[in-house]
């Protein structure tokens, strides 16, 4: 609380069984919001949470600010890259702001930091130090075998009976 009369509310996003429509934060009435770590969110989470900024707006306008790293799911594909793999096109009123570690002014803080990061595996080292949206965890072995020319088609198979043949599903990629 704050001598103003304002306060600050720390609330759980995470989604319970018992509450799939994040009916808990159907009371709130707030006038902005932050959130840490949006991937580790469900997106239902996050638009339930936008519903709720609507109390003394400041100029009459809903804001919310949110950040977190870099990850596969809702998160990029509704502020960095689409399913189709083009960037998107944000709305006027939002903006897409990429930072890592390196931006830090701290020397001390960052070089120490850096230090840490590096020592990850590949894929958390692309997230986490070098922000990469587009990194995907490639430690099945399987994968590193994948040949999109020789091992995908569009064309239609037509089955021999007599022959046998194996398929195989690479949820990885």
């Amino acid at each position: 609380y704050f001598s103003n009369g304002s306060e600050i509310v720390l609330q759980d996003l995470f989604l319970y069984p018992t509450d799939p429509d994040f009916t808990a934060l159907g009371s709130l009435e707030i006038t902005d919001a932050f959130v840490d770590e949006i991937p580790e969110i469900k997106q239902k989470a996050f638009e339930i949470l936008q519903s709720r900024i609507r109390y003394k707006l400041v100029e009459g306008v809903p804001k919310i600010l949110v950040t977190g790293n870099p990850q596969n799911n809702w998160v990029k594909h509704r502020y960095v890259r689409g399913l189709d793999g083009q960037d998107v096109i944000l709305k006027e009123y939002q903006k897409f702001i990429p930072a890592s570690v390196y931006d830090n002014p701290n020397d001390t803080f960052r070089e120490a930091y850096i230090r840490q990061l590096e020592k990850l595996s590949d894929y958390d080292r692309a997230r986490l130090l070098d922000g990469n949206w587009d990194v995907i965890d490639n430690t099945n072995s399987a994968f590193w075998g994948y040949n999109n020319d020789k091992h995908f088609t569009t064309d239609p198979y037509e089955y021999n009976q007599q022959m046998f043949f194996d398929i195989s599903f690479d949820f990885n990629k």
